[in-house]
Parts: C-alpha cells; structure tokens; sequence
C-alpha cells in the first residue's frame, strides 16, 4: 500500500492516474489538466523539457550519482563554478542536499556550527517568520510556523530554539534587541514557490 504525503488517507478520494506529462501538463486517460504542485517537489521546468530531458539521458550513461564523501566530478564543479559567477560578493562555496528540508537542515547546522566553532555556545535561536515553511523534517518544522505541524509539535511545549515574528521591520529589529546573544540565524525563504526554494538563505545575525 502506498502512504501518500499529505493526505488522511482514510478520508482520501482516489487519486488521479497519470499516464503521461509534457510541459505544464499531466494526462490522465481520459483528462489533461496543468499541473499546479510540481514546485513542491523537483518539476519546476516542466515535464519533457527537451535540454534537461538529454542531459539526464547523457548524464546517465556515464553515472547517475555520484556521493561527494572523498569523490568529485567534472558536472558538479561545473556547476559549483556557474552558482559562484551568479552569487554575490564571496558566497562563492557550494554545499549540495538531496532535498529542500535536508537544505535547510544543514543551512541549519552550519549556521549553529559556525558559533560552535567561535566558543559562542549560547546562540542555540533560529529566527524565521511567522506562517514560514521550511520543510517536514524535524527541525524545519520546529523552525518554520506551519499551522499543519502544530499539533505534531504540542508535545514539547513551547518552542525553546525558534523565533517566528512577523514580515515587518519593527518585528526584526525587537528580535534582534531581544535576542541578539541568543541567534545564529535569520532563516527566510521567497515569498512565492517557496517548496520549490527550499535551499534557504541563511546566515549569521
């Protein structure tokens, strides 16, 4: 039986089929309508998109994946060098998740390990936004203010390690005032397609 994502699957009605999709669009056997959640997950560009389609092809004659524990490739020092060319100033270091919440996990961890490594051990915060969503994982919905995770949350009591305030400067800057000691980052993600972006910005306050 599949256990399908953010469903109740007793209440559930069946869901759609798809026999086949191209560009915006997913056909069932009798339908085609656009398919409006791909940005949740990985289809951002649309199905059969002729460039991405022939790179996996040829990608995938050579290798599909390749763990970069110890190991390297020509592909993803390519690309870590054509994200460097587009970030600004010296964010020119490219980390690499399998996932927009494992992402924001380790913007997470990095941003704690980087106070960790200057003996700053009090700054354990992470302040976010009010109604943000950051993932499903454990912490991203710890950090984030999903009203769908609240209830899965309850049993630990109020939150110790995330801050949530609202998107006006006032709100930032009494944050900032009130626990400026305690943070080690101000996670934000944009406003529209944000599952789609899922690989946050994160950085120290």
């Amino acid at each position: 039986m599949i256990w399908y994502p953010y469903q109740q699957m007793k209440t559930m009605k069946d869901p759609y089929e798809i026999v086949d999709a191209n560009g915006v669009y997913l056909y069932t056997k009798d339908n085609k309508m656009i398919d409006s959640v791909s940005s949740w997950w990985s289809v951002i560009h649309g199905y059969k998109h002729p460039v991405l389609t022939q790179a996996i092809k040829d990608q995938a004659d050579k290798f599909a994946h390749v763990m970069l524990g110890g190991l390297t490739h020509e592909p993803v020092r390519r690309l870590s060098d054509k994200l460097a060319d587009w970030l600004p100033g010296d964010l020119n270091y490219c980390f690499f998740s399998d996932s927009g919440s494992v992402a924001v996990e380790v913007a997470l961890k990095m941003a704690l390990q980087y106070y960790m490594n200057q003996g700053e051990r009090q700054r354990t915060m992470t302040l976010s936004l009010t109604h943000s969503y950051h993932g499903d994982t454990f912490k991203t919905m710890e950090v984030g203010d999903d009203e769908d995770y609240h209830f899965v949350l309850e049993a630990f009591g109020e939150k110790k390690y995330a801050v949530n305030i609202p998107t006006e400067i006032p709100a930032l800057e009494e944050a900032f005032e009130k626990y400026h000691d305690k943070l080690n980052c101000l996670l934000v993600e944009p406003l529209l397609q944000a599952p789609a972006e899922c690989a946050c910005t994160t950085f120290p306050s």
